[in-house]
């Protein structure tokens, strides 16, 4: 048997091993990584963990669940290293052998490689159809819960969803970490959901929970580094929110401003509109009324400043516009009114 024989041996007998766990669970992928980085620092094994797992795949004398453990654990480690044009290439190839044994497991998978897609045309979509499907086929599964959230921020962080469904996507990572508090990266998806939502301390609090129960492996500081990426929008989402906050109380303050300027602009207007009303009636009444009995004198004074009321009252109106000036105007043109009709009554009563 040739090394690379005896190393696939291996493989199988601790995939065989892992298997009591669920394939999706994060124990699960924890004890395969750490299964797996054992032998591949040998010098003499020439494969590599994917190729191996490949191999098992393909290998139709291992049962279905080897096999399904293989395929499961190869796109795990592909996706986590970030290799997503392997990832896609391996889910095209192999899926459908195992479609039937593990139609769930699929569904979780189709979500993964639609969303390594998202930027692509129709992609956005596609990759929640995707995420909510796994979710619906695996309800409990912590993995199915959290691609379904990282799929909505996402989305999200491009400005594509609602608050419903950002709610649901925080329904669904709570759901989650309740199942399985241990995983980093469902904290780490937790922030992205609460930074949309507007809730900043308690996304940097996930971060800082993330970070802290990262385990220790060769990719740890990769890892770190997305989630203080992560960290970094969070911040840039809470200054660009307090900067549209100060922005609308800074419009705000300009609106009270020039009203407050419109209104002084026409209390001016108003009272140089009086003082001409006053200039207009005492000025003619003096050289009109001077030949006049005083009985007459006093009705027609009465006449003329019930008519310059009526004048003065809807000049108000259209100088200030308004339910408190509405009211002034009207009340001023019916006192003009008022003495004008006075003045008429007095005037035919003195005839007879």
């Amino acid at each position: 048997m040739s090394q690379n024989q005896f190393f696939i041996k291996d493989v199988v007998d601790n995939l065989s091993s892992a298997t009591v766990l669920e394939e999706t669970s994060h124990e699960y992928h924890l004890q395969i990584l750490h299964i797996l980085s054992l032998p591949t620092s040998e010098p003499y094994l020439y494969m590599t963990s994917e190729e191996a797992l490949l191999e098992i795949m393909k290998d139709t004398k291992f049962e279905a669940g080897i096999r399904s453990a293989a395929f499961a654990t190869c796109l795990t480690l592909l996706w986590r290293w970030r290799s997503y044009q392997q990832f896609r290439q391996v889910f095209d190839s192999y899926h459908d052998i195992f479609v039937e044994n593990s139609p769930s497991l699929v569904a979780l998978y189709r979500g993964m490689y639609d969303l390594s897609q998202i930027s692509k045309p129709g992609g956005r979509q596609q990759a929640l159809l995707s995420a909510q499907a796994a979710k619906e086929s695996m309800p409990d599964t912590p993995s199915a819960l959290n691609l379904f959230t990282e799929v909505v921020a996402t989305r999200g962080e491009r400005g594509l969803v609602s608050d419903e469904e950002l709610e649901e996507g925080r329904t669904a990572i709570d759901k989650a970490i309740d199942i399985d508090p241990k995983y980093a990266k469902y904290y780490a998806n937790r922030a992205r959901i609460l930074s949309l939502q507007g809730i900043y301390d308690d996304a940097h609090q996930n971060i800082d929970k993330a970070i802290e129960i990262e385990p220790f492996d060769k990719y740890m500081l990769w890892r770190v580094y997305s989630y203080e990426s992560i960290r970094v929008n969070i911040s840039l989402q809470q200054r660009s929110a307090e900067i549209n906050v100060q922005s609308k109380e800074m419009k705000q303050e300009q609106e009270r401003a020039r009203e407050q300027l419109s209104s002084t602009r026409g209390e001016t207007l108003t009272l140089l509109g009086l003082l001409a009303a006053v200039i207009a009636f005492v000025v003619p009444s003096v050289q009109f009324l001077g030949n006049l009995q005083s009985i007459e004198a006093g009705i027609m004074m009465t006449f003329m400043a019930g008519l310059i009321l009526v004048v003065f009252g809807s000049f108000m109106e259209l100088i200030q516009p308004g339910e408190r000036w509405r009211w002034k105007g009207i009340l001023v043109v019916v006192i003009g009114i008022l003495l004008a009709v006075i003045a008429g009554i007095v005037s035919i009563s003195t005839e007879f």
